[in-house]
């Protein structure tokens, strides 16, 4: 990338309006029995993040924290499977939590 183009895109990005507040929600998941899960948008500097759990007649089931540099790709009756990266030593793990109903 030449010199002027790194400029431009400097320029760019000065120029571009912040906003002013974060999202409510980052993520939405269905499960095994139909629930949808909604994850909180996570907090810096937190270690968990919290994900409230809806039933299908829109009440709310549960919430939960899970570890905030999981992402979640399945969610069954009993687990949650995801890929956690470890901030120490960034290495991808995948991990299985348990769920007690």
């Amino acid at each position: 990338m030449g010199e002027k183009a790194r400029r431009r895109i400097e320029q760019s990005y000065a120029s571009m309006p912040l906003t002013t507040f974060l999202p409510g929600t980052r993520d939405l998941v269905i499960d095994a029995d139909d629930n949808l899960w909604v994850q909180h948008f996570p907090r810096a500097g937190q270690a968990n993040v919290t994900w409230t759990v809806f039933g299908n007649d829109g009440r709310v089931r549960a919430t939960i924290a899970l570890p905030a540099t999981l992402e979640v790709y399945e969610i069954g009756r009993d687990y949650v499977l995801g890929r956690y990266i470890d901030a120490d030593a960034a290495v991808p793990e995948v991990r299985l939590y348990r769920l007690m109903r």
